[in-house]
Parts: C-alpha cells; sequence; structure tokens
C-alpha cells in the first residue's frame, strides 16, 4: 500500500481527500515543517507527497529513499530540484495554468488601486478629509502597460488590460508576429518596454538567466515612473536597487506578491514605504 503525505498544508477539499484515500495510506500534515529535520521525519516512509511551497533540494531528495512522486499543488516547480528528482526516478508533477486567472485579476486589480490612488484617498478620507478633486486621475484606457514574459500567465495579463483599452507591450524570448497579431500585442525588447510603460507586470519565470532582470540599470530605464507589479518571484528583482527607486522616484509604486525572504523580515525597510502593497504570496489563491 502505497503512503501518500500532505507535506505543508495544501488546501484540499472533501472531494479530493477522497479521491486521494484510494490510492493509500494518506496523512495529513496542515503546516509547514519548522526545520529539515522533521521535513526528512515526515518524508521518511512517503512514496507520494503533495507539496504547496515547501522547497525541496538535493539532500532532502536523497535522504527520501521510498519517494516515488512528487505533486505540486503549484505552476512553478523552482523549489524542487528537478535534476536530482530525475536521477533518483522520482516524477515530478506541477500545474501548470491553474493559477492564470487568479494572478491575472490580482495583477489588474493591483494596477487599478495605484492608478486611481485608492490606498491615498482612502488615508484622506479616514484623517477628516473630503476633496474629490485632489484624486482626478487617469482611465486605465489610456495607459500603456508592458508585460515581462508571455507566458499562461502573462497572455491573460495582457487579455485583461487589453479588454480595458490599454496598449499592451510585451517582452518574451519567443516573439512572433502571428502572436501578436493574435493577441493584440507590440512586441519589443526590454529596454523599450522599460522606457514606454506607464504599468509594468512582471510575469517572467525564475531562471538564471531572469534572476536580477529588474535591477538598478532597469530602473533608470523607466522613463514613465511606472507601477510596477511582480507576481512572479521576488529574486527576478533586486530588491535594494527597487528600494532605491521607490525613494528617489523612478517609479510610482510597487504591488509585491513576491519578495526575496519570504516572510520578510520586519525590519526591512521596504516594509516603511507607502507606496508599496504587499500580499503575502496569495495572488495564485
Amino acid at each position: 500500500m502505497r503512503n501518500i503525505v500532505v507535506v505543508d498544508g495544501v488546501p484540499l477539499s472533501d472531494d479530493h481527500l477522497k479521491r486521494i484515500d484510494l490510492l493509500g495510506n494518506m496523512r495529513i500534515h496542515k503546516h509547514p515543517p519548522s526545520n529539515r529535520d522533521e521535513l526528512i521525519k515526515r518524508l521518511a516512509d512517503a512514496h507520494i507527497i503533495l507539496v504547496s511551497e515547501v522547497p525541496l533540494g538535493r539532500d532532502i531528495l536523497r535522504a527520501s529513499s521510498h519517494l516515488r512522486m512528487v505533486s505540486l499543488w503549484s505552476a512553478g516547480y523552482d523549489h524542487v530540484d528537478v535534476q536530482t528528482a530525475g536521477e533518483l526516478g522520482i516524477t515530478v508533477c506541477h500545474a501548470p495554468g491553474c493559477t492564470t486567472t487568479a494572478i491575472a485579476e490580482h495583477t489588474i486589480g493591483v494596477a487599478l488601486y495605484f492608478l486611481h490612488r485608492l490606498g491615498e484617498a482612502d488615508r484622506h478620507v479616514r484623517q477628516g478629509g473630503y476633496s474629490w478633486e485632489r484624486f482626478i486621475t487617469p482611465e486605465f484606457h489610456s495607459q500603456v502597460f508592458g508585460v515581462i514574459g508571455l507566458g499562461n500567465i502573462g497572455t491573460r495579463v495582457a487579455e485583461y488590460a487589453k479588454r480595458l483599452g490599454a496598449k499592451i507591450l510585451a517582452c518574451t524570448q519567443t516573439p512572433s508576429q502571428e502572436r501578436a497579431n493574435r493577441l493584440g500585442v507590440m512586441f519589443v525588447d526590454l529596454e523599450a518596454l522599460l522606457q514606454q510603460s506607464d504599468i509594468i507586470s512582471i510575469n517572467t519565470e525564475l531562471t538564471p538567466q531572469t534572476a536580477g532582470l529588474i535591477g538598478s540599470k532597469e530602473f533608470g530605464q523607466m522613463g514613465r515612473r511606472p507601477i510596477l507589479i511582480n507576481t512572479a518571484r521576488g529574486e527576478v528583482v533586486d530588491q535594494t536597487a527597487l528600494l532605491e527607486a521607490l525613494r528617489i522616484g523612478q517609479i510610482r509604486a510597487a504591488g509585491l506578491d513576491v519578495l526575496w525572504d519570504e516572510p520578510p523580515d520586519p525590519r526591512d525597510p521596504l516594509l516603511q514605504m507607502e507606496n508599496v502593497l504587499f500580499t503575502p504570496h496569495c495572488s495564485s489563491a
């Protein structure tokens, strides 16, 4: 009989639980392990594991002698050493597309929040003000919306932004005129996108090539003080450069669903910036 372990609180419905229970002996952990030893203990006799965000590196996989399948409750899989898994004969499954709509909706919501200065307006009223004329803002259809990474999620973000009337610029590794015509976007290089966009959505996967993709140089190229929204991975943006860009006004605001360190250090100066909206990696929820 297979041992199936839910490692870190993957949200499963009653129907999911019934179906999984038919496959073997199921053990559910509702919270992430507190340390490496606890994780190894959870995996000791597991043949199949369901995982949300717990990192599965080379040493963890090698210590899990019975493991044959890792099922990820996510589209991304950069927290699993897939090379080692392959060497050990462990199948790794992920769920591409499962988070596409939720992340796209989140992105458009954050863009509208900052574009229409809703946080500022809320604080204004709470502090006794009621001057509507202070909050005359641009309309979404007048904006140039840049999308970095045009996979499933980036494509859906572009689709939603286009429905609201924005002009869409996109930077991707696989541009083509056919895709541009089909999606109604204009493909440009990264520098042109940064220079021309009023709103920028980061939707690229994390790879050695995209780590630190947006740094001091790139912030300096942002000619229109854009709103920057990152729902991809924190490491795509140099966080020190981001803080400086916010401080000196190279960008208007940032919506961050991902960070270098999750959760962040409470002393992180980025947490003190009023023009940043934080969410706890929940855009896909």
